[in-house]
Formats: C-alpha cells, structure tokens, sequence
C-alpha cells in the first residue's frame, strides 16, 4: 500500500512551490509553477519581517512589477501581508555570469557583451528613479542565446541609480578579469573611465561595452595580451622558430580566409534551401555587428531587418544595439526584424 503523497504548498492560490533553489539571508527561494498561465516561475518568501519591512516591500514590488524590460525578469505578483510574504518572478533558463566566469571563464569580447546588456536593461528601470541596489556578476543571468537578464534587485528598499553604475564597475572589473594576463588597451580604457565615475548613464557604458564586443570580435585575434615574462625567464627559455617563414605564414592564413568563406556561403546556401521547404527560420544575433554586416546575417538566414537609429556615443557608432525578436527565436521566413542602430556622423 502507498502513502498518497503531501499536496504541494502554494502561495497566492496559483503559484505552486516545487523546488527549492536558495535559502539564507532572511528568505527562501523556490523554482515554481503558475498553474494558472501553465509556467515556470520562481517564488522568493521573506522570513521574520516587520511592518516597516512589508511596507517598502510593497512599494518596491509595485514598482517592479510596472517596468516591461526583456534584460529584466519580470516581477509577477507579490502580497506584502501574508505571511510569510512573497514575490513571484518569471523563470529565467540560463546560468549566472558568476557561474560562466569560473570555468572555462568568458572572453573578452563575451565579457563586453553581457555587461553592454546589463548596463543597457537598467536604463528603463533608471529612467523612473529605481536602482537595482544590489547588483553583481551572481545578478546577471545569461540565456542559452547569449542575451540576459537582471534578477535580485534590492526588495527592502529603494536604492538610487547612482548605486548601481559603482557595482557595475566591480562586475565589469570581475568578469574582465584574467590572471597572469592584461587586457587591451581599448579594455583598460573603458575599466578606468568607470573607476573614474565619467559615465553616469547606463546607455553610454552599454553601447560602449558592446561597440567593444564587435571590435575584439572583427579583430580576430586574442583579445587579451600576454603579460610581460621577465628577462632572466626569457633568456633561459630558447625561442621555438615556426616551421615556415612569414610569407609562407601569409599565403596561409589566406588560404584559410578563403575556405572559411567558401564553408560559410554555402552553409547559407543550404540554410536558405531548408528554411525555404519549411516555412521557418532561426533568427541570428546581430547585436553589436555593423548595420551592413547585420543586413547581410538577416538576409542569409531569409529575413528582413527594419532599422531605427539612436544617439550613439564614441566608438558605438554604425553598430546594432538591440534587436527584435532577439537571437535563436523561431520565425517566419521573410519576417522583419527589428534593428537599433547607433547614429553615425556625431559632430
């Protein structure tokens, strides 16, 4: 005879807790289910908490729940009264960027491009005067397409934008980090100017941060620098001498270039072939690509691109900043995607 297992606890009468993910710190938290939309969701209750807590709780919880951000997981639903109180937020499916820096760790220009989005998804959130107060690599999830999403934010109180450019300085000092090694000059640049607090606005050290991503990607080379060996070192360790001279170097690297286009125009090809006889297509991620290398990613892949351009700030110009639907979604071949571009011909 079997025992008929517990009903599962709820909270809100819809929201099921199924597993759980985190506790400590005065909350628990759980992956959960909304039976009602028929989803994933993940369930935060907070532990022995006063009435001065559950007031700015539930004003900071309205406030979340109102902004419509795809960098931000959305907050669902929230009851500052019950007891314990809770808050419901979209289930995010990625990994944390802490977590992707470990082990094998994020290059460079994987680096740029998380914290170009992250920066990017607290414009709209600072554009109504509401921090983050809390943000680090841990806060920043990155999603099998590589797009992400910011979760954790500050809940018992009301944290200033100011707070959040400090921590995204740390963060990006985090995940450029790479030990017994110097990042590129261009790299070192932008960590000193956020050191040095000269950018105040989110979107300029975005669009900076993902202008960055596209060059150390077209550059093609490693994006970080040995550092300097000492002399003695050097002087014990003979230099290995290449097999070939540098001509012979050149005409190789050129034979490469030229099969490597030849492997990616007609893999388009066939791409083209197969999405035709089934009607759908993968959307490609152009974000931080040129506006004409964008174009030309859409159009292989069978879509259209539809732009729209924005102010730019140095080094961005000319370079895709957002993109809808984003990259690795399902679409129709022929649909139109959604392009922002950095404006080019600042004066």
């Amino acid at each position: 005879m079997t025992t008929p297992e517990e009903p599962l606890e709820s909270v809100g009468e819809r929201y099921m807790l199924i597993e759980p993910l985190a506790e400590g710190g005065g909350r628990e938290v759980w992956r959960g289910h909304d039976d009602l939309a028929s989803r994933q969701v993940v369930v935060t209750r907070y532990l022995s908490v006063d009435s001065e807590w559950r007031t700015a709780f539930g004003r900071r919880a309205r406030q979340l729940e109102a902004l419509v951000e795809p960098g931000i997981a959305s907050i669902l639903a929230h009851d500052a009264t019950d007891d314990p109180p809770w808050l419901v937020a979209a289930y995010v499916d990625g990994e944390s960027a802490a977590t992707s820096h470990v082990d094998p760790g994020l290059s460079t220009d994987d680096a740029l491009a998380v914290i170009g989005q992250a920066a990017l998804a607290l414009v709209s959130p600072h554009g109504a005067g509401i921090g983050h107060g809390g943000l680090t690599a841990e806060h920043i999830l990155i999603r099998p397409d590589g797009s992400v999403a910011l979760i954790g934010f500050a809940m018992d109180r009301a944290p200033t934008p100011d707070d959040d450019i400090a921590a995204l300085a740390w963060v990006s000092h985090d995940l450029l980090s790479n030990d017994g090694e110097h990042p590129a000059a261009d790299v070192t640049d932008f960590l000193r100017l956020l050191d040095g607090g000269d950018w105040r606005d989110p979107a300029d050290i975005g669009r900076t941060a993902l202008a960055l991503a596209a060059a150390q990607r077209l550059q093609g080379s490693p994006q970080l620098v040995a550092a300097p060996v000492n002399e003695a070192d050097e002087a014990a360790v003979e230099p290995s001498r290449p097999w070939y001279d540098d001509d012979e170097r050149k005409r190789v690297r050129n034979r490469l270039i030229a099969l490597g286009a030849i492997v990616v125009l007609g893999g388009a090809a066939l791409l083209r072939i197969f999405t035709a006889g089934s009607g759908e297509t993968t959307v490609p991620s152009v974000i931080g690509e040129s506006f004409v290398q964008a174009q030309h990613d859409l159009n292989e892949a069978g879509l259209r691109d539809s732009e729209t351009v924005t102010t730019s700030t140095a080094g961005s110009e000319g370079s895709v900043l957002v993109q809808s639907p984003r990259g690795g979604q399902r679409a129709k071949v022929g649909s139109v995607v959604s392009l922002t571009v950095a404006e080019t011909g600042q004066g």
